[in-house]
C-alpha cells in the first residue's frame, strides 16, 4: 500500500505541474508578456556564473512540467525509476536555477522544498515502497 507521504508528494507533483503549464504556455502564446519575461530574467541573471537563454529556460520548464507530471503519476504506482526521474529532474533544475541566478538568496529558498521532498521520498516508508521492491 502507498504510504500517505508518497501520496501526498505525488498529488502535489501532478497539480503543481498542471498549475505551473497554464503561464508557460502563457508565456509562449503572447509576445508581450514573452519579451517581459525575457526581460525580468535577464535582470535577475545580473549575478549569473554561466548565461543561460532565455528560450532554453522556457522550454526547460516545459519539459519539467511533463517530467514532474509523470513522476508523480509512477511513484503512486511505486515505480523506482519515477523516483530517480523526479530526484535527476530537481538536481539539474536546481543546477540551471544556480547558473541563472548565482547563490543568491533566490537560490537558497528555491532549494529548501526540493530538499525536504527528496529527504521525505528516501526515507521511511516512502523508501521501502518506491526502493524496497
Amino acid at each position: 500500500m502507498c504510504p500517505l507521504s508518497v501520496k501526498i508528494i505525488a498529488v502535489l507533483c501532478m497539480i503543481f505541474s498542471i498549475l505551473l503549464a497554464i503561464p508557460k504556455v502563457f508565456v509562449l502564446l503572447n509576445p508581450e508578456v514573452y519579451e517581459g519575461a525575457r526581460n525580468l530574467v535577464e535582470a535577475m541573471s545580473s549575478q549569473a556564473i554561466f548565461p543561460v537563454p532565455f528560450a532554453v529556460q522556457i522550454y526547460h520548464s516545459l519539459l519539467g512540467v511533463f517530467i514532474v507530471f509523470i513522476s508523480g503519476v509512477y511513484m503512486l504506482k511505486g515505480k523506482s525509476w519515477a523516483l530517480y526521474l523526479l530526484t535527476a529532474w530537481i538536481l539539474v533544475s536546481l543546477l540551471l536555477t544556480f547558473l541563472i541566478v548565482g547563490a543568491s538568496n533566490y537560490f537558497l529558498l528555491k532549494s529548501v522544498l526540493p530538499i525536504i521532498i527528496l529527504t521525505v521520498l528516501y526515507t521511511g516508508k516512502s523508501r521501502t515502497y518506491l526502493l524496497g521492491r
